[in-house]
């Protein structure tokens, strides 16, 4: 039934779950979990957060087809110089067609985390991020992911960051979740 909310209530971005919150009266000990545990990869690394990368690599390789060109890239982290576990899940795709982009786009400057309550605007938010010099290889599609969306907000600030990078091509939008809370305002 997830996928059915996911698809027929999002229509600017796609993700593979729903993600509803630790105190939410509807998280998953197992899915929304899993979602915390990959999250959680680099700062506790250990077989439960290890085992929340293979599920969404192997999720991923269901979802991305293997006979197209794609740069893979990623929202990055909200502090400047650190890689996520999206990079390292990216890195772990990467091979054949699929070009791993985790650094096409960083962060240059620390933003606050918005599970703390932080909100930007569009320009203040790309004006923490940066394209690095490296460009998306002709005739590649890109696909942006990120871990969790709520309103699509860093998408849409990656995307432009991208085509204002001069990438006029496809830019394909995944999260591995959707907060729930978008669906209950």
């Amino acid at each position: 039934n997830s996928a059915k909310l996911v698809k027929s209530k999002f229509k600017k971005y796609h993700a593979i779950q729903v993600y509803h919150v630790s105190h939410c009266e509807y998280f998953d000990k197992e899915s929304d979990q899993r979602i915390i545990d990959f999250k959680n990869y680099y700062k506790e690394n250990n077989k439960k957060n290890y085992d929340a990368v293979l599920f969404y690599s192997e999720t991923l390789r269901k979802v991305i087809p293997i006979n197209k060109k794609i740069f893979l890239c990623c929202v990055p982290s909200s502090k400047a110089n650190k890689r996520n576990s999206i990079c390292y899940l990216i890195e772990k795709l990467a091979g054949g067609p699929i070009i791993d982009g985790s650094g096409f786009i960083v962060t240059k400057k620390n933003r606050s985390e918005k599970k703390h309550g932080a909100t930007f605007s569009d320009e203040e938010l790309a004006n923490t991020m940066e394209v690095q010099s490296n460009k998306i290889p002709e005739g590649y599609k890109v696909l942006l992911l990120d871990d969790i969306t709520t309103e699509g907000q860093s998408f849409s600030v990656c995307k432009k960051l991208i085509r204002d990078s001069g990438f006029n091509d496809e830019i394909t939008c995944l999260a591995l979740g959707q907060s729930a809370t978008k669906f209950f305002r």
